[in-house]
């Protein structure tokens, strides 16, 4: 379920953001306002980018969401103040806990919205350290900083 609505979420925002660029381009007097002179095949142009739009939705959450392990060691209740702290200095806050899991947000509304409320980064014991499951590109960046402040490993 949560696979479709990341789905529907991306349709919606890819429309909302194309009808803002024609927005500006006609308000800055780039293109016609009429929507046969816009597009090439006009109104049908219409059906044609939503199906573009409905079949990239539908692909991008696969690849945009994934489960990265950071190698550490310790048990998650052990380590949460360090987890905390790295999350915090990275600009996220402890949304929730329970059953060993931490759940970390954006405290940047604007951030969160550009992530279209997306930025969840959980975080659970995982069998070689801690688990992070979100979006790819951000918890790629936080597990290895995890990783590297929680093995000591020199940052420079």
């Amino acid at each position: 379920m949560k696979y479709a609505i990341r789905a529907i979420k991306y349709f919606i925002y890819f429309s909302v953001l194309l009808v803002i660029i024609l927005f500006v381009l006609v308000q800055i007097k780039m293109v016609p306002a009429d929507i046969q002179e816009i597009f090439r095949n006009g109104y049908d142009s219409i059906w044609q980018i939503a199906l573009m739009f409905a079949a990239l939705s539908a692909v991008y959450p696969m690849f945009g969401y994934a489960k990265k392990t950071a190698s550490a060691t310790g048990s998650i209740q052990e380590r949460k103040a360090e987890i905390s702290k790295y999350m915090e200095d990275r600009g996220y806050t402890l949304a929730s806990e329970e059953d060993g899991v931490l759940k970390f947000q954006r405290r940047n509304i604007i951030q969160r919205i550009f992530r279209m409320l997306e930025d969840t980064v959980t975080i659970s014991q995982g069998m070689g350290g801690f688990e992070f499951e979100g979006l790819r590109r951000d918890i790629v960046i936080l597990a290895l900083g995890l990783e590297t402040r929680l093995n000591g490993i020199s940052e420079d």
